[in-house]
């Protein structure tokens, strides 16, 4: 899941080091990765491709993608809603 998200935005190094240690990356600022405002608007199209539905954006909080917990909590939740 964390390849499928972040492919393309990050290395596939940074990616497999995500994956094994994500407890450490956490609480890590997507922009400290090198993901600026406009590749996390990308990012957030990508976990809408990724689950097939569009998010409310009347509702949508951009905070919800400040950090690497928070992108993979948002893809889970928003995953598990479609249940």
């Amino acid at each position: 899941m964390v390849k499928e998200i972040f492919r393309g935005f990050l290395s596939e190094a940074t990616i497999e080091d995500i994956k094994e240690n994500q407890e450490t990356y956490e609480q890590t600022p997507i922009k400290n990765l090198g993901i600026d405002s406009l590749a996390t608007m990308d990012l957030v199209l990508r976990i809408e491709d990724l689950v097939g539905r569009e998010f409310d954006y009347d509702i949508f909080d951009i905070d919800d993608v400040s950090t690497v917990g928070r992108v993979i909590k948002l893809y889970e939740d928003f995953k598990g809603d479609q249940k």
